[in-house]
């Protein structure tokens, strides 16, 4: 995944749900920001839900990142312990699409520093329409490459990611990362 990141050139982990999406993208976060020390990530999901997550793995499995997390709105009741990234020490900021499109087209000086890198997070929401054309668009931020999550990727023709790492759910399954479902027949009578 670090290989392919390029500006310009959106790039895409597809894992089928419960595939580990997040893990793999806070452990490139983490390998990306290692050798940039005074440069900062953008991560960007459809709701609060999905910004805690990735937040509480990441400051559970990297604990020496827990006190620079930082958000762009939100409240600390929908990120616990994650204060609003003001004072510009957060390494990793968590914000919605919503409120992403909402700022960047007021130009809100939050966003005036270019990220290192932005990870998308359900980036099929959107991705071919107004969220998606900021996201996407090299001119907001044309040294930032941008990583996409998702288990339900756009049809290739459709899509302006690049696919760099997909499992399958059968994949996942058949490797040992999920379980192998047990189907049980159950007569309802309908």
């Amino acid at each position: 995944v670090l290989d392919a990141l390029q500006p310009g050139k959106p790039v895409l982990v597809h894992l089928a749900t419960g595939g580990g999406k997040t893990r793999v993208a806070n452990d490139s976060v983490t390998d990306f920001l290692e050798t940039r020390p005074d440069e900062w990530a953008l991560w960007l999901a459809p709701s609060w839900r999905l910004l805690q997550q990735a937040a509480l793995d990441l400051s559970e499995r990297y604990p020496g990142l827990a006190d620079m997390l930082g958000r762009l709105g939100g409240s600390n009741a929908k990120m616990p312990g994650v204060s609003e990234a003001t004072d510009g020490r957060a390494r990793v900021v968590y914000t919605t699409t919503q409120t992403f499109t909402r700022r960047v087209a007021s130009e809100d000086p939050c966003f005036s520093q270019e990220p290192a890198l932005v990870i998308w997070d359900e980036c099929h929401l959107g991705e071919n329409a107004k969220t998606g054309n900021m996201i996407l668009d090299p001119e907001i931020w044309p040294h930032t490459p941008v990583l996409g999550l998702t288990a339900t990727p756009v049809r290739p023709e459709h899509s302006r990611f690049e696919i760099v790492f997909s499992r399958s759910f059968l994949e996942l399954v058949n490797e040992g990362w999920l379980a192998r479902p047990i189907i049980t027949e159950v007569d309802t009578g309908i």
